[in-house]
């Protein structure tokens, strides 16, 4: 990292100046991931066919065999919960569901869990009432308080 300055002087002695960090390196890798087929819908078991494509402006690629195949390190996480962003950095990293910390930030689980009855219906029997189409419906409930 270095600090740059510029420093302005006009006609009549009077000057202003400013300093700015920058980071000098590697452009960043462009990552592709593709399925196949192009099939978003994972089912318990199934075998995921997918492939990585790297792009990096200074080390090649791997499409071309610049950049080795053997040399890429992939780690995939399957998010049971939902649709949730996961940003891959190059590191694993625990990934956990919005949901999941509402749930643990909040009194609810004096009442319910995911998979057991408490004192009422556990989530997981709540969630089988439901489908996808019932979205907005059910997103409607929670911002009026329903139960």
């Amino acid at each position: 990292m270095y600090t740059v300055g510029l420093k302005v002087t006009d006609t009549e002695g009077l000057s202003s100046s400013t300093t700015t960090k920058i980071l000098v390196g590697n452009d960043p890798p462009e990552i592709a991931f593709e399925l196949k087929p192009n099939d978003s819908i994972y089912r318990d078991g199934e075998k995921v066919n997918y492939k990585i494509i790297v792009r990096d402006v200074q080390e090649g690629n791997t499409e071309d065999g610049t950049i080795d195949p053997k040399d890429v390190k992939v780690a995939l996480t399957y998010i049971p919960e939902g649709k949730d962003l996961v940003n891959a950095f190059g590191h694993q990293r625990v990934v956990i569901s919005e949901g999941r910390k509402i749930i643990d930030g909040s009194d609810c689980k004096a009442c319910q869990a995911s998979n057991e009855k408490i004192n009422g219906r556990s989530y997981e029997e709540i969630a089988a009432k439901y489908s996808p189409l019932d979205v907005h419906y059910l997103v409607s409930k929670v911002i009026k308080g329903g139960s």
